[in-house]
């Protein structure tokens, strides 16, 4: 505006002081109305010592069986992983219940057997190497001793 028509309206500026202060004090009166300073009337009937009361229903719970279902989502994690690898190889013939899902097992305890006959087998390949070594060391002992006794007889 220019200075000409400020000067027609000088009421123009209280007017709108007088609005903003009529808008703060609406804005203080709700402000303490909410807070409580007024309460709900009394209901009909309702004596002067039930004014300050707040209406409770009582439920009295029933004794029984109950069925919680809970459904979530998300990641299950073992707390430690183990790595089982025996100290000898063979097919697994017998697998204890402590290897199963959920399963607790302690040290030493048998979590498998292994199909002992391949090693059985082997003890008597074992078994048979020995008694040819054996065989054929009594046969190099028998003639070492021809030998020696030959060399004796040739060279007294």
């Amino acid at each position: 505006m220019r200075q000409s028509e400020r000067d027609q309206r000088p009421w123009l500026g209280w007017v709108q002081i007088g609005a903003i202060a009529l808008l703060v004090l609406a804005a203080i009166a709700a402000t303490a109305r909410l807070a409580g300073g007024e309460s709900e009337a009394p209901r009909a009937g309702a004596s002067p010592a039930d004014a300050g009361r707040v209406p409770v229903r009582v439920v009295m719970p029933e004794l029984g069986d109950h069925h919680t279902q809970v459904r979530v989502t998300g990641v299950v994690e073992a707390r430690a992983v183990v790595a089982l690898s025996p100290e000898v190889s063979g097919r697994v013939i017998e697998l204890s219940d402590a290897v199963r899902e959920g399963g607790r097992f302690q040290a030493e305890d048998p979590l498998f057997q292994i199909d002992p006959r391949d090693y059985r087998v082997a003890v008597s390949r074992a078994s048979a190497a020995l008694a040819d070594a054996r065989s054929a060391l009594l046969q190099i002992e028998a003639e070492a001793q021809v030998s020696r006794n030959e060399w004796a007889r040739i060279y007294p």
